[in-house]
């Protein structure tokens, strides 16, 4: 493979790959409501069905990003594309709730498996004058996952209820998988032949790299409070209206600021130094939204830009990767970190908020202004380990 230029024909091919992954997540979270009356099931399962996704990646992210190199980035991508597939196809089936909630088990695993092999990939294909442009659009699609399945679900299950939503999510799995066997499989990327290693080995491994630990750090703080600020913060302004406006238009935005971050990191300023330019924003909007709970034409613009600023944390993660990695199986060991410690951060932070949410809205402000605190002093020690390496 030429690295002089970047495929960008098979890097979108692969975006779409993380968007049909991002998807296990959103399809499940809009039929949520669906599903609770489908199944005549405590929602407490359905809620699980929800999240196991997830856990799976909590648990298993840096066991698989240790032996893809091993096995082939190719075949691990492949493969689970295809079970993502039939998976969906299964649960198209209307099956009975256990069968479902294997599924979600059997579907974990195959979003691991994407989105820890697609980015490593897209790197591969790319030039290095690129790296970071690309990245920048990876990042983004948990974003427009979530986005297009609001756009386009209702539509879907008004005609075909549940089952046509999660068919034309095989659809899309098998597209995807069909142009990929036909291309990527052709490309010889290189991979590790080491011995095994167990559960703990593997992670005594990448969690004593700096580099591989480094992104997944800095990407903690902020899905601690993403998926959270989606949630509470349109709540925050007391409006209906503004409510029902922040919560169609903030995930938008978010897309924004992760391709915007590509944009930046490449040409402008490192990763790790512009994440702490972010979470740096990200504390001192928190304090304007404080400050314009009675302005709500403030609330609304300082909302918004605070968003961009998450999204640009978000892209400056995964630009920051290629940046260090001093090869792919770093690269590959730093996704399963993201992969794990994004999943962490995603899975503590609606509770916690949830829990403090009770002491009225100040609470919410002051988790955001420690994690955004907490952001900074990472990436400034993160930019400062990156100085003393000489990258």
């Amino acid at each position: 493979m030429d690295k002089a230029k970047t495929n960008w024909f098979l890097v979108i091919v692969l975006w779409f790959a993380g968007i049909a992954a991002a998807m296990q997540f959103a399809k499940f979270s809009f039929a949520f409501d669906s599903l609770k009356n489908q199944y005549t099931v405590n929602p407490f399962w359905i809620g699980l069905s929800l999240s196991i996704v997830g856990l799976i990646g909590l648990v298993f992210g840096i066991t698989v990003s240790i032996y893809v190199p091993k096995i082939g980035q190719n075949k691990i991508l492949l493969i689970s594309l295809l079970l993502g597939a039939v998976i969906s196809l299964i649960q198209a089936s209307n099956p009975a709730f256990p069968v479902l909630f294997i599924s979600r088990i059997m579907e974990g695993i195959s979003h691991l498996g994407i989105i820890v092999t697609a980015p490593a990939i897209i790197i591969f294909l790319s030039s290095e004058k690129h790296h970071s442009l690309v990245m920048g659009l990876w990042s983004s699609f948990f974003g427009v996952a979530f986005s297009v399945t609001a756009w386009a679900g209702k539509p879907i299950m008004e005609l075909f209820s549940i089952s046509g939503l999660f068919l034309a999510h095989a659809i899309i799995m098998i597209s995807i998988f069909v142009i990929l066997f036909f291309t990527i499989r052709k490309i010889h990327i290189p991979h590790t032949e080491d011995n095994k290693v167990s559960f703990i080995t593997a992670h005594k491994k990448v969690y004593s790299n700096w580099r591989t630990v480094s992104p997944g750090i800095i990407f903690f703080f902020h899905t601690f409070m993403f998926i959270a600020l989606f949630t509470f913060l349109p709540g925050l302004s007391g409006d209906e209206k503004t409510k029902s406006m922040l919560l169609i238009i903030l995930p938008l935005i978010s897309i924004g600021g992760t391709m915007a971050a590509g944009i930046v990191s490449q040409y402008f300023v490192s990763p790790s130094k512009l994440s702490v330019f972010a979470y740096i924003s990200l504390l001192l909007l928190i304090c304007v939204i404080k400050l314009s709970f009675n302005n709500n034409i403030l609330f609304i613009a300082a909302s918004m830009i605070l968003i961009l600023f998450s999204g640009i944390i978000q892209g400056s993660v995964f630009s920051l990767i290629p940046k260090i990695s001093l090869s792919a199986e770093e690269q590959t060991n730093a996704n399963g970190v993201v992969a794990q410690l994004g999943n962490l951060g995603s899975t503590l932070g609606p509770p916690v908020f949830s829990y403090f949410l009770v002491y009225g809205k100040n609470s919410i402000i002051i988790i955001v202004m420690l994690l955004s605190i907490l952001g900074a002093v990472s990436g400034l020690i993160i930019t400062k380990k990156i100085k003393n390496a000489e990258i």
